[in-house]
């Protein structure tokens, strides 16, 4: 019997050894799991501009930050997921060959999980021109009708003519979008730093989604002035070096200066018809102002 309880005695001590090992084993192996994540790297790619909208034989330059900092493209790959709808050179330059709906991706060498996708649309270059003559058209036809309204009111008395004029000019200063500017700002004069400069391409952003144009409700002339400014920087605007302006806009993760040539911003800004028309409002609304 005593050499029974001697045997179990020595099993449990037995067991219960094994069983601390193995807890030991685990818990410094869960430890250096968890420091191996804690030191994994983040990073946020973006480009600018971050859709691309071409005709047959057109290209786009695109430009990259990381973090929030300008990178050296060279140090990235590029590849079309379609090239027969476009293509992109090693220097990311995009190029539009017939038309259709692509993607491209832009990849770091050292690291290829860092990377971003660019949206690509390549229309054919008759129906650039197909859309460019209807507009000439519309525009005529809004001259005609505009020639046609003011004859009939010449035609009214004085009195109709001043109620019709007041009518206009509500109409006119409505019909800017549902989205006032002007509650954006926290000052008449607003300076160029980084909060206001982020507040505003927020809101740019989130008009040319909608497909509104910015009213000039309430609007100071400062005001409109930053918020034509911002949208030239949102698609790309290279402004010139030195300044608050420039300098404001440095301070922005988003900003990415890339050409100092306006129509090319214009074709930046591709089909988003509402944030040319408010370009063209915003500037009418300062030019009034004197």
């Amino acid at each position: 019997m005593k050499k029974f309880a001697i045997i179990l005695a020595f099993c449990t001590v037995f067991l219960f050894g094994a069983c601390s090992n193995e807890n030991a084993d685990n818990k410094p192996q869960a430890s250096d799991e968890s420091s191996v994540v804690s030191k994994k790297p983040e990073h946020i790619l973006y480009a600018s501009p971050s859709s691309v909208t071409l005709y047959s034989g057109g290209s786009q330059q695109i430009n990259l930050t990381l973090d929030g900092k300008n990178v050296s493209l060279s140090d990235y790959n590029w590849k079309c997921n379609d090239e027969k709808i476009a293509s992109v050179d090693p220097n990311g330059i995009i190029t539009g060959n017939i038309p259709g709906i692509c993607s491209v991706e832009a990849y770091s060498i050292s690291d290829p999980d860092i990377s971003v996708h660019i949206e690509v649309t390549v229309m054919s270059s008759s129906a650039v021109n197909s859309a460019a003559v209807n507009e000439e058209s519309s525009k005529v036809s809004a001259a005609e009708s505009s020639a046609e309204e003011s004859s009939k009111e010449e035609s009214s008395n004085t009195s109709s003519s001043e109620s019709s004029d007041e009518s206009s000019d509500e109409s006119s200063d409505s019909s800017g979008g549902d989205s006032n500017a002007a509650v954006i700002f926290d000052t008449d004069s607003p300076s160029y730093d980084k909060q206001t400069l982020d507040t505003a391409h927020d809101y740019i952003q989130s008009i040319a989604n909608s497909g509104e144009t910015i009213s000039t409700d309430g609007l100071t002339k400062d005001q409109a002035q930053l918020l034509v400014n911002t949208i030239y920087a949102t698609y790309g605007y290279e402004f010139e070096d030195g300044g608050e302006i420039r300098s404001g806009y440095d301070e922005c993760a988003w900003y990415d200066g890339t050409t100092s040539d306006s129509y090319q911003v214009i074709d930046n800004i591709g089909d988003r018809q509402n944030i040319k028309d408010s370009i063209d409002n915003l500037g009418n609304y300062i030019n009034s102002l004197g």
